[in-house]
């Protein structure tokens, strides 16, 4: 799989549309090579953002997380564009 990786957050607190926050911290942003894809890499965690057809964010990941995303920073809506 081709990947790009876009940034480095230090701290980042993934907020879900059901009142979930989940922080993370020391994370690489990677724009997957797949249109409307990106996933957020951590130790030892992957967390994957896909948005949809209506531009809605979802996260889920292997640690059980699934919803819908109530807000993410603009790059990151610029990378799953």
């Amino acid at each position: 799989m081709l990947e790009l990786a876009c940034a480095l957050l230090r701290r980042f607190t993934l907020q879900l549309n059901e009142g979930k926050n989940i922080k993370v911290h020391d994370i690489r942003v990677v724009k997957d090579i797949q249109r409307h894809m990106i996933h957020l890499e951590g130790n030892p965690f992957m967390i994957t953002l896909v948005r949809d057809g209506d531009k809605r964010i979802f996260a889920y990941s292997d640690m059980g997380i699934f919803g819908l995303v109530k807000a993410v920073p603009d790059f990151m809506v610029r990378l799953l564009s």
